[in-house]
Order: C-alpha cells, then sequence, then structure tokens
C-alpha cells in the first residue's frame, strides 16, 4: 500500500477533495487530517496515482487555489491550477500551448501532469 498525502492550506476546501478521492477509491482509503492535510492509500502507483493527480487538478480549479503540495513515496512535488500553469508557461513559451506541471522539490524538475 503506497501513501499519497496532499498539503492543504484551507481544511474546508480539502473536504471537497477527500469526497472526490473516496469516490473513486472508497472512503476507507482517504482520510482528512486535523491540519487539512488529505491521505490517500492507494493499492499501486501506476493509474491510481494518474487518478488522484487529475483529481487534485479539478479540485485545484473548483476551489480557485493556485498550487497543492504532493508527497509520493515521501518525495514532494507541487501540483499547479491549470489555469494557473497555463499563464506562467504561456508568458515563457507563447507559440506552444501550455500544460499543468509538478514540480519535483528534490531536484526541481517539472513534469507534465494532467489532461493532454
Amino acid at each position: 500500500m503506497q501513501l499519497v498525502r496532499v498539503a492543504t492550506k484551507d481544511p474546508e476546501s480539502a473536504k471537497l477533495l477527500v469526497v472526490d478521492l473516496a469516490g473513486l477509491f472508497g472512503g476507507e482509503q482517504v482520510s482528512l487530517q486535523a491540519d487539512g492535510e488529505v491521505q490517500v492509500r492507494l493499492h499501486e502507483l501506476n493509474g491510481e496515482l494518474v487518478q488522484t493527480l487529475k483529481a487534485v487538478e479539478c479540485w485545484l480549479e473548483q476551489s480557485g487555489i493556485a498550487s497543492a503540495e504532493v508527497s509520493v513515496n515521501a518525495r514532494w512535488y507541487t501540483v499547479e491550477h491549470p489555469e494557473c500553469a497555463k499563464t506562467s508557461r504561456a508568458s515563457s513559451r507563447s507559440d506552444r500551448s501550455a500544460r499543468p506541471v509538478a514540480v519535483n522539490d528534490w531536484d526541481g524538475s517539472r513534469e507534465p501532469v494532467g489532461r493532454q
């Protein structure tokens, strides 16, 4: 079992993420901590991790939050709100379509996430 943690700054809006994730994986796999951190226990990291990141991305859109910190295997990543990612990337590369990215806090690398 793999633990994915989503650090949220707003425990109230984190409840929306918990509902979405519980719908995907079942309520027993998802918990909301007192500090607003959402924890998801995944059986495997392949498809379930992608589903989790998409749910985080949708939650960011719904709540209007710019980004969230996500921990996978004790490594932290920043998942940006899709519109914020488009704005920041579009200004630097106006001739290409922008994609949301996760920033690896370990080495600063950026990887595309979410919808294609």
